[in-house]
């Protein structure tokens, strides 16, 4: 596997912190976990035969936020950020 590609995947926050916990467990990375999972999906494609899309969000949505590792703020929308930066920006 000498052609390894970087790229951007999108995953709820929950599922990305259980990936790193996962990986520091395991003495690995968040990339090869992935990359172990994506072979075995195209190893065996009985596991692709549910649907992905609605079905399988819905999956995740029953265990999300369960997993409390405290501190952060709430993820907020571009636009509240951004609004929040004009009126700060406005009042000086």
């Amino acid at each position: 596997m000498s052609n390894l590609i970087r790229t951007t995947v999108i995953v709820p926050e929950e599922l990305l912190e259980w990936a790193k916990l996962t990986a520091l467990r395991l003495n690995s990375s968040v990339s090869q976990l992935t990359r172990k999972g994506l072979e075995q999906l195209r190893s065996n494609p009985a596991n692709l035969k549910r649907k992905i899309g609605a079905e399988s969000q819905n999956d995740w949505r029953k265990w999300a936020g369960s997993l409390d590792l405290g501190g952060k703020e709430p993820y907020k929308k571009r636009s509240d950020i951004y609004e929040e930066h004009l009126r700060r920006k406005l009042s000086r």
